[in-house]
């Protein structure tokens, strides 16, 4: 199956709840501005390498949609680059690694109907 995702999407249209572990134990609270079915950028005050893996809990609300329509995607990923800093907060941006076909597709449709109700900006 060859990978023709989207764009990053701005998040600004959704409620995504996020959390990241680098050991699957801890747990702690990220924003996340952007994301595709690929990957997505993060704000964190904590430090990342690149190459690090990380793991997503990812609980996302696309107004688009509407309000009961929720979905939650557990996702592990690669750091690809430190994009600098945000609101006194590090940017990062990943690359999913281990995210299964349902998932992608439910992002991948997300984005789309998100773009198609609001543009892609």
């Amino acid at each position: 199956m060859e990978n023709h995702y989207r764009d990053y999407i701005r998040t600004s249209n959704w409620n995504i709840h996020a959390k990241i572990s680098a050991d699957k134990k801890q747990w702690f609270d990220v924003q996340v501005p952007n994301i595709s079915a690929n990957g997505l950028l993060f704000l964190t005050d904590r430090s990342y390498e690149k190459d690090d893996t990380v793991w997503f809990d990812l609980k996302i609300a696309p107004m688009a949609i509407g309000p009961d329509f929720k979905v939650n995607i557990n996702v592990k990923a690669i750091v690809q680059s430190d994009r600098g800093t945000q609101d006194n907060m590090r940017i990062f941006s990943v690359k999913f690694t281990e995210i299964s076909d349902s998932d992608t597709i439910q992002l991948d449709e997300l984005v789309r109907l998100t773009v198609s109700k609001y543009g892609n900006y």
